[in-house]
């Protein structure tokens, strides 16, 4: 059922599709007012509620016109906005305004209005009515809501497409992985190990994926249930986030015989990561904003800052959430789940910004700051010498060098 609605939340179409099928419903309802019941309702309806049928054909046409000229003009706008996203953030971000709720509500709401005036159209003929309809006044309240989300759309792209929105947009979405995660946790028994756990059994089975992609999402509800059910214990082979090929061994089973015939049923294998469940994929969304922002194309270290800024509001929960392994265990079974390891997940937070932002003593500050957020004093010396050491000295001046020294020092 999870992997369901992942799917349906993951998809464009969905939203859209949902939309349509409605006003279809609309616009069948309408007809069946018009053409079966509208002499009961007449007397009840105010005047300005009724129109002739051949107005109500020149509206619906005209609305049906205009939705789609907007459909256009919006599709054209969607366009230009995933261009800028791509060549000025990052096109891992692109998923993010495409499946925006707003985004998927208005190209419904626009599509929905052209069906149902197109259907209205379609049966309003004078051949089969003979008196006043409700149709085209329908209509015309289902244009000014097309309006008023078109309206909206425009304030939304506006705002969507400013860096610090965006980043902020990231941000939180990274926190939703946070409560995800602490809402699993909270049903299951379980223990962060540093290392493997090690279990004495006569017999394992090794299940290999039968796709080639990366681990979009992992059904661990479904794992417990079969390790409870089955007794055995699950050990998961690759952290979610990890490319997989065909046949590569991915879940191995501690256990009298083989439980599992395929991971299809508690894997989502795509060809790109999800931030569904993978915490180092919604940070490495926004360390690639801050490393577009600091290419000599677009030069932009400000941008970085923020995004800097934003990973050490981030770094404390994700360090927190960060072990090697993970073991979920019941009195039946259980199941261990791999993780980065919280200096893995640092390394890949700060290596590029401390590549590629070796030469300027603003964005060393900012990840400086940022790395205050560990708890771990030694993993965090460890990191700040790893970023003072990527730094081009032939680029600091005297005074940015009392400053990088004061830095440290203090801190």
């Amino acid at each position: 059922m999870k992997k369901w609605l992942f799917r349906l939340n993951d998809s464009i179409w969905f939203t859209p599709t949902l939309f349509t099928f409605f006003s279809a419903l609309l616009a069948i309802a309408t007809v069946l007012i018009d053409t079966l019941y509208i002499g009961e309702l007449v007397e009840e309806l105010p005047y300005f509620m009724l129109t002739s049928v051949d107005l109500a054909q020149t509206i619906l046409g005209t609305i049906a016109g205009a939705l789609l000229t907007m459909t256009t003009i919006t599709f054209s706008t969607i366009m230009v906005v995933l261009t800028t996203y791509s060549s000025q953030f990052s096109p891992r971000v692109l998923k993010n305004f495409i499946t925006d709720k707003v985004t998927m509500r208005v190209l419904g709401i626009f599509m929905g209005g052209f069906v149902y005036s197109i259907l209205s159209l379609l049966f309003m003929r004078e051949a089969s009515i003979d008196h006043n309809v409700i149709s085209a006044t329908v209509g015309v309240v289902f244009a000014v809501i097309c309006l008023a989300f078109f309206a909206y759309f425009i304030h939304s792209v506006a705002t969507s497409i400013q860096v610090s929105n965006l980043v902020a947009d990231l941000a939180a979405d990274t926190h939703a992985v946070f409560e995800k995660n602490e809402k699993l946790y909270s049903r299951y028994s379980y223990v962060r190990l540093a290392e493997k756990p090690v279990h004495k059994v006569e017999e394992t089975h090794l299940i290999s994926s039968d796709a080639v992609g990366y681990i979009r999402m992992i059904e661990i509800d479904a794992l417990m249930k079969c390790a409870s059910s089955n007794k055995v214990k699950l050990e998961i082979l690759k952290p979610i986030g990890s490319f997989v090929t065909k046949n590569e061994p991915l879940l191995k089973v501690e256990g009298t015989e083989k439980v599992i015939d395929s991971i299809a049923e508690y894997f989502v294998i795509g060809p790109e990561p999800s931030a569904n469940q993978d915490v180092s994929y919604a940070i490495q969304k926004i360390v690639e904003i801050a490393l577009r922002a600091i290419s000599p194309g677009i030069n932009d270290p400000n941008t970085a800052i923020l995004c800097i800024h934003h990973l050490s509001g981030l770094l404390p929960q994700a360090l927190e959430e960060a072990a090697s392994y993970v073991h979920f265990s019941s009195e039946e079974g259980s199941v261990v789940l791999p993780h980065k390891s919280n200096r893995d997940l640092l390394f890949q937070t700060f290596s590029g910004l401390a590549h590629y932002g070796r030469e300027d003593i603003n964005v060393l500050l900012a990840c400086l700051e940022a790395l205050q957020v560990i708890q771990d004093e030694a993993l965090r010396n460890e990191m700040v010498h790893y970023m003072i050491g990527h730094f081009n000295e032939d680029c600091l001046e005297p005074f940015d060098q009392e400053k990088v020294t004061k830095f440290v020092q203090v801190n």
